[in-house]
């Protein structure tokens, strides 16, 4: 049995939560105050996955972008050798998909700002 100690995110009470593995199946959550704190500690403990936020190269400067969904953390590295491989053109509006189903599981990779 592991414990892995999450700091819940989802609102601002911050719960300390300690989550108890047996292999990666939940053996038990204590420290939530809600449902939606064991489901973020659960997820946290057994599949952590964040939002892509980053850059993507263009001809003069840098344009934001960010993935439509949450990404597998331990791929990070695998989707940022793809974005980092793109460069885009004027004119990219906010919303614009500059890589469409980065993990084929339908996450985009949108624009966050305007290029004109």
């Amino acid at each position: 049995m592991t414990e892995k100690k999450v700091i819940c995110t989802v609102c601002p009470k911050g719960c300390r939560i300690t989550v108890v593995l047996d292999g990666n199946n939940v053996d038990n959550i204590n420290g939530n105050l809600c449902v939606r704190g064991k489901k973020y500690a659960t997820d946290e403990a057994t599949e952590p996955r964040r939002v892509l936020t980053t850059t993507v190269r263009t001809d003069n400067t840098m344009l934001s972008v960010r993935s439509t969904a949450s990404l597998k953390k331990d791929k990070i590295s695998d989707y940022m050798k793809i974005i980092n491989a793109v460069k885009v053109s004027a004119p990219i509006s906010i919303g614009d998909v500059i890589i469409e189903n980065i993990d084929g599981e339908g996450t985009d990779i949108i624009a966050t700002k305007n290029l004109i």
